[in-house]
């Protein structure tokens, strides 16, 4: 058995969860794409990675719950359906979303390169390219000659479901990862045997929402009617 890998995931309000499952399971009939319901829902903020070995989980979320507990909640607006190479994303358009933007390079920095494994098989690529916000629908076990036609269908449905429609992050969770592969290494298959398990849970304290702020400096009409 491989070593324990960890995540930091920020997981959508349930019902949304539940709605691009939905779409997933969908995805999983049609194309016989398994790997992606191996996860739940969510939004990677720092994704895989091999903790140092002169590191504790108590550590990282000693570490962590100061940095994850000073952000108040914010608004995601989804952008849009799309593939990155065997894969298919809700793109959250991380790029226009500062706070986003800054939660998710607060923790990247408390655990890169501190918590990292030097032999780390993932962090490198975050490193490499950087970080786009998204969550996936399908992954490793699409076959490349369904991408367009599954990317169409994942579109098409989405818009009929309502999944790109804005939402409140409050949710960040550390996870544990394991699986009976002998290593993590995509043709072992790992995550056929993926499991997980959260190891602590953070709700972003309240702020005041876009949307409410809208309301309340919407002009009223206040004159009296006598009768």
């Amino acid at each position: 058995m491989s070593f324990p890998l960890y995540s930091v995931y920020l997981l959508p309000p349930t019902g949304l969860a539940a709605s691009i499952d939905s779409l997933r399971e969908e995805l999983e009939q049609c194309y016989e794409c398994h790997a992606a319901r191996s996860f739940m829902v969510h939004c990677a903020l720092k994704d895989f990675f091999q903790m140092d070995l002169g590191k504790t989980e108590e550590q990282l979320k000693q570490t962590l719950h100061p940095v994850i507990s000073s952000f108040a909640a914010f608004q995601i607006q989804p952008n849009e359906i799309t593939h990155l190479l065997d894969s298919i994303i809700i793109d959250l358009a991380s790029l226009r979303n500062p706070r986003l933007q800054d939660l998710r390079n607060a923790i990247y920095h408390h655990i890169d390169p501190d918590f990292v494994h030097p032999g780390c098989p993932f962090t490198s690529d975050e490193r490499k390219y950087g970080y786009a916000a998204h969550i996936t629908l399908a992954l490793k076990d699409l076959a490349f000659a369904d991408i367009v036609e599954a990317e169409e269908y994942a579109r098409q449905r989405a818009n009929e479901l309502g999944l790109l429609r804005p939402f409140i992050a409050r949710t960040v969770a550390l996870y544990r990862f394991t699986t009976e592969a002998t290593t993590w290494e995509d043709r072992y298959r790992w995550w056929e045997t993926l499991r997980y398990e959260p190891l602590q849970t953070w709700r972003l304290r309240s702020g005041c929402m876009p949307e409410a702020i809208g309301r309340m400096r919407q002009p009223r009409d206040i004159r009296i009617h006598y009768i």
